[in-house]
């Protein structure tokens, strides 16, 4: 590892693949517009290409998600849903099916309604009983508006949908990670009570601050956690998580850095190989190797991509 922040920089832009896409701007990236004419005038849409929630018993087994409307002339449109049967989000669109096949989720509102001058009606899907969400399992979902071909909006949206954990301290443990850091620091991690889920509560902002990154402005917002999930035979499976770490791109522009599991990572190189390293290797330590990558920069990864991440317990 390198000996200074400066040269860590060299190190990950020099490594950056920059996998643009050839048009001008990245529509994934810019939020919803809104428009006072024009064919966006009469059109509606998501509030962002993404939803991460946490259900339980309190939600009366309903997913509220907003649909927001530039104008008060459209009154209704219809939506559609499609479910990924691998739990990824990253299936290929002809894998997707119209029916959840584990049972749980479906489509209430198969027609959205805006009443009076509201600019926002609310897409509803249905959980049929929260036992049936079982603890430390994704769900993914989309929704889709239809008719809305000339909308500036977002007409797509990924759910990911999993059970609301009670979180609760496991331990202390020394946190490295070999991609920014070249030290260890110590964290504290959480386990839930209702499965082999765990977080590890603000892993970034010590190391960040410590080695550099703060005081030369390549930090913003550090996560409050990462979690990570372990199932029966050892293997560590996890969503896209946020290292509050900045990275300087050819442009002059700022992007945040992220890890990806290895195999949800599907821009350019195929990193699938490494999924089955990530394991608890023992009850005192769990290995991660998460590919490191720019989402607001088409997903450039850094340098060969994953390092492995590790977590040890006294």
């Amino acid at each position: 590892m390198c000996n200074s922040v400066f040269h860590r920089w060299g190190r990950l832009l020099s490594g950056l693949l920059l996998l643009l896409c050839l048009s001008a701007c990245d529509k994934a990236n810019r939020g919803p517009l809104f428009t006072a004419s024009g064919p966006a005038a009469e059109s509606c849409g998501f509030a962002s290409s993404v939803l991460r929630v946490s259900v339980s018993g309190e939600d009366e087994g309903f997913i509220r998600v907003p649909v927001y409307r530039n104008g008060t002339g459209l009154k209704s449109l219809k939506l559609g849903i499609a479910f990924d049967p691998a739990g990824t989000g990253s299936s290929p669109d002809e894998d997707w099916v119209d029916t959840d096949p584990n049972g749980v989720f479906s489509l209430t509102t198969k027609n959205l309604i805006f009443s009076g001058d509201n600019l926002i009606s609310y897409a509803l899907v249905s959980f049929t009983d929260i036992a049936k969400v079982h603890p430390g399992r994704k769900y993914v979902m989309r929704l889709e508006l239809e008719g809305q071909e000339k909308s500036l909006q977002y007409q797509r949206i990924t759910l990911t949908v999993r059970r609301k954990l009670t979180f609760v301290k496991y331990a202390d443990c020394l946190f490295s990670d070999t991609c920014l850091f070249e030290e260890s620091y110590e964290c504290e991690l959480f386990k839930a009570e209702e499965a082999e889920v765990y977080r590890l509560m603000d892993p970034y902002t010590e190391g960040l601050e410590k080695e550099g990154y703060t005081e030369n402005g390549l930090t913003r917002n550090p996560p409050d956690y990462i979690e990570f999930m372990v199932d029966g035979t050892g293997l560590i499976t996890y969503d896209p998580f946020y290292t509050g770490m900045l990275v300087p791109t050819p442009s002059g522009a700022l992007a945040g850095a992220y890890g990806y599991w290895p195999g949800d990572y599907i821009w350019g190189k195929d990193f699938s190989s490494y999924n089955s390293l990530n394991r608890r290797v023992s009850d005192k330590q769990f290995v991660l190797w998460p590919v490191y990558c720019l989402p607001d920069f088409n997903h450039g990864f850094l340098n060969d991509g994953v390092y492995q991440m590790t977590i040890t317990l006294p």
